[in-house]
């Protein structure tokens, strides 16, 4: 039995605002936004949170998508459960942790059960690599530890209170059509 190994995790998820447009997602479209805020976690001046338009490829611009995106902390612990650890298990174990949990986000993006809000704030699984004397096995915990959402929520909010006032200009701000005698 090896020792247990604990690390944090970054992962994206996306909340839509416009939830009548929720029919028109694009599961690939989805994916596609989270791999993009995932890279951009590299470079340490890009945020951790902001406002993303989905379904951008619509033929109608009306028919984009609003959505708020947001980072969720984890902390993820390993172990080596039966064999013996191979150099790069340690790399293959992150990143198969990471797109599972992406693809739980975008799952939960899709539908918000219950199930699926429980196994992306916490769960357990095994992975195992290799055969016969090869065989390893890894047993893998993780648990969010934190979410800026409450950001994303606080630019929305600010967003909507914007759009709400610029309307509210352009009704007191119609011109009155003038008839000439």
């Amino acid at each position: 039995m090896s020792n247990v190994t604990t690390l944090e995790m970054v992962v994206p998820h996306i909340m839509v605002v416009e939830e009548e447009k929720m029919q028109n997602l694009d599961e690939q479209e989805i994916m596609k936004a989270l791999i993009d805020i995932t890279a951009g976690y590299e470079d340490e001046t890009k945020p951790t949170y902001g406002l993303i338009p989905l379904n951008s490829s619509a033929k109608n611009p009306e028919d984009a998508i609003l959505a708020g995106w947001f980072s969720n902390t984890y902390e993820v612990s390993y172990k080596l459960v039966i064999g013996k650890e191979k150099n790069k298990d340690l790399h293959k174990v992150v990143t198969e942790l990471a797109n599972m949990l992406v693809g739980i986000s975008k799952e939960l993006t899709l539908d918000m059960d219950r199930e699926n809000i429980d196994s992306f704030e916490e769960g357990k699984y095994r992975i195992k690599y290799g055969s016969g004397g090869n065989r390893r096995i890894y047993q893998i915990e993780y648990k969010l530890k934190d979410s800026n959402v409450d950001n994303v929520i606080e630019s929305l909010e600010g967003l909507l209170d914007k759009a709400g006032e610029m309307l509210d200009d352009e009704e007191f701000n119609i011109p009155v059509n003038r008839t000439l005698h």
